[in-house]
């Protein structure tokens, strides 16, 4: 019985990730609007009553695909809490998030792109900018006022350094990155004159 279920645990998966490379295919060179359900069950190998079993459409799959993101780089930041012994600097939790991007470097890609949610890209800038913030500023005194701007500007910035980094094929280490990324937040432009 238990080996069954298992099985069926391990078909379910599979049949989840073989939809989901292909959306993520077809999002790759359209936006979500024109992709059919049709188009993802035919890259995807399955009939359209196995995509409905799982998704109730497209906007569904790529809304649980984003969900499941957002739950992984809050769990990532959770588990390495910025007071915590490994978080000690806003450098390594800037180099962590940049590893987990590396290592869904195609589907990050995507969601970051112009074919990509909108919605979904404001809520990581935020997710990202306020945690941050808060290590950046941890025992530093800010008008709160500020906190906000400031966090949106460095997030949105960084999202837009992410995405060049990703298209370049993530050459740059991911120290490499978070120094920069550091380096710019904290200093501006004044860092490089």
């Amino acid at each position: 019985m238990e080996e069954n279920r298992r099985k069926s645990d391990r078909r379910i998966k599979y049949t989840r990730m073989v939809i989901r490379d292909s959306f993520i295919d077809l999002l790759e060179n359209k936006n979500i609007s024109k992709i059919t359900v049709k188009e993802i069950c035919e890259g995807a190998d399955v009939n359209r009553a196995t995509f409905y079993a799982h998704f109730s459409d497209q906007y569904d799959l790529l809304k649980q695909i984003e969900l499941e993101i957002i739950t992984d780089i809050g769990s990532y930041l959770d588990t390495r809490s910025i007071g915590g012994a490994e978080f000690t600097i806003p450098f390594e939790m800037l180099k962590n998030v940049l590893e987990y991007v590396k290592k869904n470097a195609r589907l990050c890609t995507v969601l970051l792109s112009p074919n990509g949610d909108i919605s979904f890209q404001q809520e990581i800038t935020s997710i990202l900018g306020r945690q941050f913030v808060l290590a950046w500023f941890a025992g530093r005194t800010v008008d709160p006022s500020e906190i906000e701007f400031i966090y949106l500007f460095a997030a949105s910035g960084s999202v837009g350094v992410v995405r060049r980094w990703l298209s370049d094929g993530t050459r740059n280490s991911t120290s490499e990155m978070a120094e920069l990324l550091l380096k710019i937040a904290s200093r501006g432009t004044q860092a490089f004159m």
